[in-house]
């Protein structure tokens, strides 16, 4: 489509030389949400979210285990919506939705209720590794990745994000031209920008938030471990664990993410 010399951009420009090719903006932004994936933590919380969806709803089984795992997933859904019931009432979705495989901008909601159901879902899978079942090797390793407050204070920070390109999200798949579109962008980039001016005090918002939610669920506030001859993760000079997640994940998402956008 795109290429400029044998694609439908050069043909169309042999008999219209003024007509302008762009880039479909909502791919666009899910080119810029995707950056996620080059800050590890964020990708491993993603992939959390992924296994867990995928274990309430039993998405990949061979036919013959078909029965097995229909029954199984049914069971699951069931304790899951029994959970919500009792921890969060006002809930009214009570189904985990699985993300989306290419776009990122389709997972705002997956990530916005996994967020907000937290807790009966920790609780779900504490239940199912109780029980002597085929689950609970699954559940056990499932609620093991939950239970740390590495994975929580990611989830909260990626929550934060994509809240700020719900809206624009939403916006960009409707037929817009391209000044709106770009309109709607920049909005978002001066909002983002303001956000990395007072980084400190936002973040400092967005951590008490965390560590509530993790007393809650009596998660000890730690950071990812750390070796001498580490490599794959941030070795940044820290006093506190607030200040590392700051300088380790927020801070270099939300740079990336405005370069992106810019």
């Amino acid at each position: 489509m795109r290429r400029q010399f044998r694609g439908v951009q050069a043909s169309i420009k042999d008999k219209l030389p003024l007509a302008l090719y762009t880039h479909c903006s909502s791919h666009s932004l899910n080119l810029c949400l995707s950056d996620a994936r080059n800050i590890p933590s964020l990708r491993n919380c993603m992939g959390v979210i992924k296994e867990v969806c995928r274990f309430f709803h039993m998405q990949s089984c061979s036919l013959k285990e078909y029965a097995d795992f229909f029954y199984m997933s049914a069971l699951r859904t069931d304790i899951m919506k029994s959970m919500v019931s009792d921890c969060c009432p006002e809930q009214k979705k009570m189904k985990l939705i699985s993300l989306c495989e290419t776009q990122w901008v389709e997972r705002h909601d997956s990530v916005f209720l996994f967020k907000d159901i937290l807790e009966p879902i920790f609780l779900s899978l504490f239940k199912m590794e109780e029980e002597s079942s085929d689950s609970a090797p699954k559940a056990y390793a499932l609620s093991s990745s939950i239970s740390q407050f590495q994975l929580h204070a990611n989830l909260f920070l990626l929550g934060r994000m994509l809240s700020t390109t719900h809206n624009l999200s939403e916006k960009l798949k409707k037929n817009t031209d391209l000044s709106q579109a770009i309109a709607n962008v920049t909005s978002v980039l001066d909002l983002l920008s303001k956000q990395s001016v007072d980084a400190n005090d936002n973040f400092k918002t967005l951590y008490a938030q965390i560590k509530e939610i993790a007393v809650k669920l009596d998660i000890k506030e730690e950071i990812p471990r750390v070796c001498r001859l580490q490599t794959a993760r941030n070795n940044i000079l820290y006093s506190t664990e607030k200040e590392y997640y700051r300088r380790a994940v927020y801070v270099p998402y939300l740079d990336d993410f405005c370069n992106s956008l810019k």
